[in-house]
């Protein structure tokens, strides 16, 4: 299963995307693992927060200083 999932992973990033959602699992044969492939909808998610480039505490998108470390964001 983590070959499947590396894949569709490895497609998603060739996408553009940074996430995948409704994964589902296939297998080719009822006794065989190795025939899994997966399946899902690479999508885009985009957050308003982001890491602190000092720190990598969370922060607000627009902040323009970290409230953790107190250090200025750079545009």
């Amino acid at each position: 299963m983590d070959d499947a999932n590396a894949r569709l992973k490895e497609e998603a990033i060739r996408l553009g995307a940074n996430a995948i959602i409704n994964v589902k699992y296939e297998r080719s044969s009822l006794t065989s693992w190795r025939g899994i492939k997966a399946f899902g909808i690479a999508v885009l998610l985009d957050s308003d927060e982001k890491k602190c480039p000092y720190c990598a505490e969370i922060i607000k998108k627009e902040a323009i200083k970290c409230k953790h470390c107190g250090s200025d964001i750079p545009e």
